[in-house]
């Protein structure tokens, strides 16, 4: 079924080290020249999700990873430094594609701390414990916590309300709050003085947030097998259609954590399978779901090798057939 590009969106999720997957996603779909009208992203895959808005994902690719892995073996460096330098790294080509007249539409989830007593919490000392005690309330889905001190706020550069633009001068710390979690990331996050943190606390993958912008195909890029939630408290699962919008889900057939992979957990050859493993699930929708070819690259048109002549008496004697009269060749004239 062909997907109206011109009226659909991609959405992405995933939290840590676990958004490598749609960044290979991503990278996928634009190397086979599928592009929409917005993307959205949720976590750190807000940041795969801002490079295919610019046409940077596949430029990017895994070596985006790879490099900011190695700052964890730098003494006192964490999770915040990682995804700090992956920021900084893509933020002068973003500021500069996402501004031009023909840019696609791109949205940011992030979690607002509404509350004097939240942002205590979250942006001081306490955050590290607080973060895992919010785990433990996950696996209970208990929103006690969550529903008093935190909302949901989506980021827009299409948006009117200066409340919700995302614009190149916010754009890093917008990028930055999406992704932090509490339990993995030792600096705080602020947007305009503001305190947030990351997204999942209250929209995992904006799929539901792309529907409700009227897209009618929603293609959600999600970080782990099995059903997709709307948040880290599972609260609600993102069901295939919503509104009058069709979402298409493309996830792992694989746990990440088999890779050796998880929020704050990773190694090179894990981040590599999983950046490969999402390629492949992109590669993957664009051959089942996508009335597309994939545009050619003369890097890889070898010649096509030219079969010598053979002599019909050669041919003759491996097929032990005899040589007919009038295949056998005509003697020198005057023998």
């Amino acid at each position: 079924m062909k997907i109206d590009q011109a009226n659909a969106a991609i959405a992405c999720g995933g939290t840590g080290f676990k958004a490598a997957f749609a960044h290979g996603v991503v990278s996928a779909l634009e190397s086979h020249g599928f592009g929409v009208a917005a993307y959205a992203g949720a976590s750190l895959a807000a940041l795969p999700a801002a490079l295919a808005a610019a046409g940077e994902a596949s430029a990017a690719g895994i070596h985006l990873w790879l490099r900011a892995l190695e700052l964890l073996d730098l003494p006192a460096n964490g999770m915040s430094d990682l995804a700090l330098a992956q920021i900084e790294q893509a933020l002068p080509t973003l500021r500069e594609r996402l501004v031009a007249p023909d840019a696609p539409r791109l949205c940011v989830a992030t979690t607002s701390v509404h509350t004097i007593a939240g942002a205590l919490e979250t942006q001081g000392p306490r955050a590290g414990a607080l973060g895992r005690r919010l785990q433990v309330h996950a696996a209970r889905r208990d929103t006690t916590w969550a529903n008093e001190h935190l909302t949901a706020h989506l980021w827009d550069s299409a948006a009117t309300q200066r409340a919700h633009q995302l614009t190149p001068g916010n754009l890093d710390e917008v990028l930055y709050a999406s992704s932090r979690l509490l339990h993995g990331w030792q600096i705080p996050a602020e947007i305009n003085g503001l305190p947030f943190v990351d997204a999942v606390y209250t929209c995992a993958c904006p799929a539901l947030e792309m529907s409700a912008l009227d897209y009618r195909d929603v293609v959600a890029i999600v970080a782990e097998p099995g059903p997709v939630f709307h948040n880290l408290f599972h609260t609600l699962v993102i069901p295939e259609m919503s509104w009058r919008s069709r979402i298409r889900i493309i996830r792992p057939t694989i746990d990440p954590k088999s890779l050796g992979i998880d929020d704050t957990i990773a190694s090179e050859k894990g981040l590599v399978a999983l950046y490969d493993h999402g390629l492949d699930r992109g590669l993957q929708f664009v051959g089942e779901q996508l009335d597309i070819h994939p545009v050619s690259d003369p890097r890889w048109e070898w010649p096509k090798r030219e079969e010598p002549v053979r002599n019909p008496i050669d041919i003759a004697v491996k097929s032990d057939k005899p040589i007919l009269e009038s295949e056998e060749t005509s003697e020198p004239a005057g023998k």
